[in-house]
């Protein structure tokens, strides 16, 4: 079993888990390493990003960034869209200004009803197609894309190989 770091990397409010009787500091311990990482590294980095540019913009207004009013959120995500930003990068903004919510024990503003409303607008205006799984390849469609091949050795680019050698090697 893989043995959890012995202290976490950023403090965390152990306050709940100190306050049950029988829980160790250790127990604390544990529990805030597992509560660091349910959000990766990498999403803490991109969601602090995206709160920044938020707060830069209440700043610019006088508004209050936290808790954040969902009728600004909505004018914030508005003004975005026209700027040309994806739906995306909206959805993200949404995340990460619901995620710092989340982390303050504050409600969330993102679930606001007007706020959901003009998150469906903008989709539709911005034009945002629903992603579509592709189906993975069948062996008739592999069997058609290797006889479509041109497989006369020539070298292959840098390699020295030819690539009739490259696709029996991948081939294999």
């Amino acid at each position: 079993m893989r043995s959890l770091p012995s202290t976490p990397r950023n403090p965390i409010d152990l306050s709940p888990v100190a306050d049950v009787p029988g829980l160790t500091a250790r127990d604390a311990e544990r529990v805030a390493t597992a509560l660091e990482a349910n959000i990766a590294v990498s999403t803490r980095t991109v969601y602090a990003s995206a709160w920044r540019q938020w707060e830069a913009w209440c700043r610019s207004r006088a508004i209050t960034a936290l808790p954040a009013p969902p009728e600004a959120l909505a004018a914030y995500l508005a003004e975005r869209a026209e700027a040309g930003l994806s739906y995306g990068t909206l959805d993200l903004a949404c995340s990460a200004v619901a995620y710092q919510h989340n982390h303050e024990g504050l409600p969330d503003p993102t679930t606001d009803i007007t706020l959901r409303r003009v998150r469906r607008g903008l989709r539709r205006i911005i034009g945002a197609a629903p992603r579509r799984q592709a189906h993975p390849l069948t062996v008739a469609e592999l069997n058609r894309i290797v006889t479509a091949m041109d497989l006369e050795p020539r070298p292959a680019r840098g390699t020295g190989l030819s690539s009739c050698l490259v696709m029996r090697l991948l081939c294999v």
